[in-house]
């Protein structure tokens, strides 16, 4: 009976993502889609929110889905689709798995799932009990198959028979016409709906998986078994490492934090190459701190020197993190947001919370698999926080509100969602007036584009944008291009 159910609502979902989706934007027909998939997963896994990870991702999914209605951005959306993959694969592997192994197990179910599917339905067929489920898969998979083997036998006889063929010719004209009306577009939409409908019913747990998410037994070196040697390598090594970095960090707070000055230049090397290379270093760090406190070496962690110095790194590491942050934030000062500097701010969040769950490994005496659990679970919780500001809006408010301390990048902004268009409607004198402003604060040896040009297309973008906007269904509504379209209108 469950394998019927699962089958029928392969099915549904097949029929009704075509439905939703035909050629239609990502709007209200994605919340439909995805409340008919809770559904689904409730039929087959029950009361599916019971574990904490599953309450974590129930919850991301509904937040970003509520907000693909009302900001639509394309963030959001790739972050929802995330997610659902992420909850359809810790329940496929019966809620054992953390969200790292249930990510890890997406990749085999998308290509799997369709061939459990394809199976179950053999298995259907062929099942002893006729129920009215199973005879109806049955008729329709006959009829089809019947279906091709009359057309193969037309074939032959149109070939065979000249009058036969100007028959066929007939009714083949009446087929093509048939397709004038159902249009060969829904064919790639339907195998995609297909394809998703299979990894929701039909993902399967994975050995491996759960494999790794076991707490392995390992052989736990005491204290005693660390020779005096190594020990007092391993602090010499960590003293180093804590006076090298003290200096950086001391640099950092005298050039970035107490006494920066801009120079008129583009901060290239202070933000782009400095900015990766200093969060490369952090992440290295952690890696050698894990080296150090692996599961195996339990005995270090009774070393209070030891830890004393690892932690003092930790915290300097820390420091160096929030550094990176200030010099983040003197380039978004200078030349406005963009999305990299914004990320740049999330990813310094998830350091800090990996930074702390790593003290707090160390002093409490926890496992890699409990690091990489509570990691994975910060995360996706991040990520879904993350995408839900309309950070599209955001930028082109922010970098046309303080053209006279920040670069105003023309190229980059007119590149911008359709529902940033209204913010950016400037006037032609407006725009003329932040060219003003910024040849007297930058010297710029590249072209970019000037106010003039970015008006012009600025003007296409907006009656392309009205034309699209009256051709969409209510399947493909969402509120930001809503409140767009009806303030540009109410603009003229």
């Amino acid at each position: 009976m469950i394998r019927t159910r699962s089958l029928m609502l392969w099915f549904l979902l097949t029929v009704v993502f075509t439905l939703l989706f035909y050629r239609q934007h990502i709007g209200l027909n994605l919340l439909i889609y995805e409340l008919l998939v809770l559904f689904s997963l409730r039929q087959k896994f029950g009361c599916f929110i019971q574990p904490v990870y599953a309450k974590v991702l129930v919850f991301s999914l509904l937040a970003t889905l509520i907000a693909v209605v009302l900001v639509n951005s394309t963030l959001v959306i790739l972050v929802n689709l995330l997610f659902l993959a992420l909850l359809v694969a810790y329940l496929s592997q019966l809620q054992e798995a953390n969200l790292f192994g249930a990510a890890l197990a997406i990749a085999g179910n998308l290509v799997r799932s369709p061939f459990y599917g394809i199976r179950a339905i053999g298995e259907e067929i062929a099942g002893k009990e006729q129920s009215r489920g199973r005879r109806l898969i049955a008729v329709v998979l006959i009829l089809l198959a019947g279906l091709f083997v009359v057309l193969v036998f037309a074939l032959i006889y149109a070939t065979a028979s000249p009058w036969f063929e100007n028959l066929s010719n007939i009714a083949t004209d009446y087929i093509y016409k048939l397709f004038d009306i159902i249009d060969p577009e829904w064919i790639p939409l339907m195998v995609l709906g297909f394809l998703i409908a299979a990894y929701v019913l039909f993902s399967q747990p994975d050995s491996m998986i759960t494999k790794l998410n076991e707490k392995p037994e390992t052989h736990v070196l005491s204290e005693r078994q660390i020779s005096t040697a190594v020990l007092n390598s391993l602090k010499v090594v960590l003293v180093l490492l804590n006076v090298l970095l003290a200096i950086v960090n001391w640099l950092d707070l005298k050039n970035v934090w107490l006494f920066f000055e801009w120079n008129g230049g583009f901060l290239k090397q202070f933000v782009h190459e400095g900015t990766f290379l200093l969060l490369f270093s952090v992440a290295l760090a952690s890696l050698v701190l894990l080296a150090i406190y692996s599961d195996r070496s339990r005995g270090l962690q009774q070393n209070k020197s030891i830890r004393f110095l690892a932690s003092a790194w930790i915290i300097q590491n820390a420091f160096l993190v929030l550094s990176v942050g200030m010099r983040n934030y003197w380039y978004m000062n200078y030349f406005a947001l963009a999305y990299k500097r914004i990320a740049v701010v999330f990813v310094l969040v998830l350091l800090i919370i990996g930074l702390v769950l790593l003290y707090q490994k160390i002093h409490k005496a926890r496992s890699v698999f409990w690091l990489i659990r509570q990691s994975s679970l910060a995360f996706f919780v991040v990520l879904a926080l993350a995408s839900l500001p309309d950070w599209d809006t955001l930028i082109a408010r922010y970098n046309l509100k303080n053209y006279e301390r920040s670069f105003v990048h023309f190229d980059f902004l007119i590149d911008l969602p359709d529902r940033t268009l209204d913010d950016m409607d400037l006037s032609l004198e407006q725009l003329e007036k932040i060219d003003a402003a910024q040849q007297q604060l930058y010297f710029l040896e590249a072209e970019y584009m000037h106010g003039s040009e970015f008006y012009e297309q600025l003007q296409k973008r907006k009656a392309k944008f009205h034309r699209r906007h009256e051709i969409k269904t209510i399947l493909s509504w969402n509120l930001a291009d809503h409140l767009a379209a009806q303030r540009l209108k109410a603009g003229h």
